[in-house]
C-alpha cells in the first residue's frame, strides 16, 4: 500500500502485524504523484477513496498507467462530484474546499481512458447511506472504540457523516467504483 500519510503506513503496518497478514501486506510512505515503483511492476492497481485529494487527477491516472503492466487492471472506489454543486463542509477526507478536489463521473472517465486504460465496468451509486452513516459508538466497549473511524475524524467526525449523508442525499456527491484494463 503507497499513502502519503506516514501515520496512516505505521497504523496499517500495526493492524497487519496483529492480523498475521504482515507477509501478505507491505506499507510505503510515497506520493501517489510520483510512485516509486518502476514501470509495469503490477498487475493490479487499485484506489480507495484517495483522489478527492489529488487535484493533478490526469498525472495520478497516469503514474497507474505506468506502473501497471499491460492488460492490468485498475480497481477504482472513489466519492465524486454530483451534479448539484457546491458540497457542503467539513467532509471525511477535507475540511473545507481547498482541501477537497473532486471531478464528476464523465470527466473522471476521461481523464483515466486518457491515461491509457479501457473502461471494462463503471457503477454509481447515490444516497448509500448504510455505508456512510457513522456507528453509534455511545455505551460501546474499548475495543470498539479504539477502530471507530473517528480516531481518523476526531471531534469534527460527526458533522463530516452528517455532511456527507446529506452531500450524497442532495446529489452533491457520487460513489463511484470502476474496472478498467491497461492498453
Amino acid at each position: 500500500m503507497l499513502d502519503l500519510t506516514s501515520e496512516y503506513c505505521a497504523v496499517g503496518e500495526t493492524l497487519t502485524r496483529w492480523t498475521h497478514l504482515s507477509d501478505r501486506v507491505s506499507f510505503m510512505c510515497g506520493n501517489a504523484l510520483d510512485i516509486p515503483f518502476p514501470e509495469r511492476s503490477f498487475d493490479v492497481v487499485w484506489t480507495q477513496h484517495a483522489s478527492m485529494n489529488i487535484p493533478d487527477k490526469a498525472r495520478l491516472f497516469s503514474e497507474m498507467a505506468r506502473v501497471l503492466r499491460r492488460g492490468g487492471r485498475l480497481a477504482l472506489f472513489d466519492v465524486l462530484a454530483g451534479p448539484n454543486q457546491p458540497i457542503h463542509f467539513p467532509v471525511p477526507w477535507a475540511s473545507d474546499q481547498s482541501f477537497g478536489f473532486l471531478l464528476p463521473s464523465h470527466e473522471t472517465r476521461a481523464l483515466v481512458t486518457q491515461a491509457g486504460f479501457r473502461e471494462m465496468s463503471w457503477v454509481t451509486a447515490q444516497g448509500l447511506q448504510a455505508e456512510l452513516e457513522r456507528p453509534d459508538v455511545a455505551g460501546a466497549d474499548v475495543e470498539t472504540v479504539a477502530l471507530n473511524p473517528s480516531l481518523l475524524n476526531g471531534p469534527d467526525g460527526p458533522l463530516m457523516g452528517a455532511n456527507m449523508q446529506r452531500n450524497s442525499a442532495e446529489g452533491r456527491v457520487v460513489v463511484a467504483m470502476g474496472l478498467f484494463g491497461r492498453i
